[in-house]
């Protein structure tokens, strides 16, 4: 048998554990938690022509609506699959076996998958046990030994959002230590913090952003990197011959000259989240996050997250469990419309008032 590289052989990548959301309600994963209205159903179908299906992408278009709408040249952008694939692109060029990494967790899952798959030092910042890491904590932990900080922002699954002033100063810090700030804004549409003006300031920042979550297009895996134009160049190197398929990207482009379809989605997400907030406030509980799509709810003790979370799974109502310190006994909830969220209030109600545990 041949052997893997060595950093790869201890890798397992897990199956979602429910083998079929299609008809339930997914409030687990941080996607979009309704369906999009059926006008854009229909000009999407129009998209799917002959030319899109046989022939391989031109992104010329999409690069043109990504640069009207990030405000930022094409020699700044680099699209990718998702998220992941600019997460993965930076790690791919920037980080080498032994190297030090300083993440977040509880953070984003990859994180610690890169930093094996690429042979890492990964050293985690940790959340108290009031939700909270210090921004003063984030910033001590680069040192001229430190090679990557990969920092979410807001981060998920326990938030933390620090300002425009606060990623400067990091970045500065970066800068002086020889360091490269990664700062993945896959929520930043739902707070409007963002890292990108670095990008013109620092030639040390990367900015991933995705169109997953507040476009809602989590199911095409469309993804962008913005940075400095030489920085842009060496990740360009490892794409692949096209970056995202044809049909893809005439899809993002469709979104990205419609951002109101964008913005009256996370509209409805802020509804939704007072919503949440007034219903489990008044029974109790402590709601975590205000600047993403997903809030973590503390639960009484009297009540399991675990026992919550399988019965509504039964009634075809997905959220999520954390057990996990510092996030005991949470439940987290991806936030959806005010009208969404009211039903999901209702369903969730006997578990307050003395029904089955």
């Amino acid at each position: 048998m041949i052997l893997p590289k060595e950093p790869l052989r201890d890798i397992e990548r897990i199956a979602h554990p429910v083998k079929s959301r299609a008809g339930k309600v997914t409030l687990e994963r941080n996607e979009r938690t309704v369906d999009f209205p059926p006008e854009v159903i229909e000009d999407l179908k129009a998209l799917v022509t002959g030319f899109v299906l046989r022939a391989y992408p031109e992104m010329d278009e999409f690069y043109a609506a990504l640069s009207e709408w990030s405000g930022f040249s094409m020699d700044h952008l680099l699209a990718t699959d998702g998220a992941d694939g600019g997460l993965q692109r930076v790690f791919a060029t920037y980080v080498s076996e032994g190297q030090e990494v300083v993440v977040l967790s509880p953070s984003y899952a990859m994180y610690p998958v890169y930093c094996r798959m690429y042979g890492a030092r990964m050293r985690a910042l940790t959340f108290n046990e009031k939700l909270e890491l210090p921004f003063g904590q984030v910033l001590a932990s680069v040192t001229p030994g430190t090679r990557l900080l990969a920092l979410v922002n807001p981060n998920q699954p326990i938030e933390s959002c620090y300002t425009l002033d606060e990623l400067r100063s990091l970045a500065e810090r970066c800068a002086a230590n020889g360091t490269l700030l990664l700062v993945d804004e896959a929520y930043y549409h739902f707070c409007d913090i963002t890292a990108a003006p670095l990008v013109k300031e620092f030639d040390n920042v990367v900015v991933v952003r995705t169109l997953s979550k507040a476009f809602g297009l989590a199911g095409l895996r469309i993804g962008y990197a913005i940075a400095a134009p030489h920085t842009i160049k060496a990740m360009r190197a490892l794409k692949p011959i096209y970056e995202i398929n044809h049909l893809n990207a005439a899809i993002a482009v469709y979104f990205l000259k419609r951002p109101w379809i964008m913005e009256e989605y996370v509209a409805a997400v802020h509804a939704g989240r007072t919503v949440l907030e007034s219903f489990f406030v008044r029974r109790g509980c402590s709601v975590h996050g205000r600047h993403s799509n997903t809030v973590l709810v503390r639960l009484p003790d009297r009540l399991s997250a675990e026992t919550m979370t399988g019965a509504l799974r039964e009634a075809g109502w997905l959220i999520r469990a954390e057990t996990k310190p510092p996030a005991s006994n949470h439940l987290r909830i991806t936030v959806g419309p005010a009208d969404q969220m009211r039903e999901f209030c209702s369903r969730i109600e006997p578990h307050f008032t003395g029904a089955p545990r």
